[in-house]
């Protein structure tokens, strides 16, 4: 069986519960440049993304998320649960084509539904009461 671990902006941690549960398996972020421009990321997001993809067991890629990973011909993916809404739609697409394991990650702080996940900085405003 030949697993991929996926990686996306919302599980790029050491603790990665998908490293610890798959230590040998290859890793793979993909920059979706359609994501990049619909959801508007900065420069900056961009860059601090790819700085810590540095730091991590990981190969980076562009492109189309479903297609890049699918292309690798895992017969599993592995990845980590997020609330970003086009986390659903990929798991979905990729689900016709292979088995999907989504792994459940210890959540930084309960996030308010509504909360707005384009801008760190009004995310940062809302959880950082729950924090602190």
């Amino acid at each position: 069986m030949s697993e991929l671990i996926w990686l996306h902006p919302d599980c790029l941690t050491a603790n990665n519960p998908a490293f610890a549960k798959y230590p040998q398996v290859p890793s793979l972020f993909v920059f979706d440049e359609e994501e990049i421009a619909e959801e508007e990321w900065t420069l900056k997001r961009i860059a601090f993304l790819y700085e810590t993809l540095l730091e991590l067991p990981a190969e980076i890629d562009r492109g189309k998320v479903v297609e890049k990973l699918l292309a690798r011909r895992p017969s599993k993916i592995v990845t980590v649960s997020s609330v970003n809404p086009r986390f659903a739609q990929y798991v979905r697409a990729l689900e016709r084509a292979v088995k999907v394991e989504v792994l459940a990650a210890e959540p930084f702080v309960d996030c308010p539904a509504n909360v707005d996940l384009k801008r760190f900085s009004r995310y940062w405003k809302r959880v950082e009461p729950m924090l602190f």
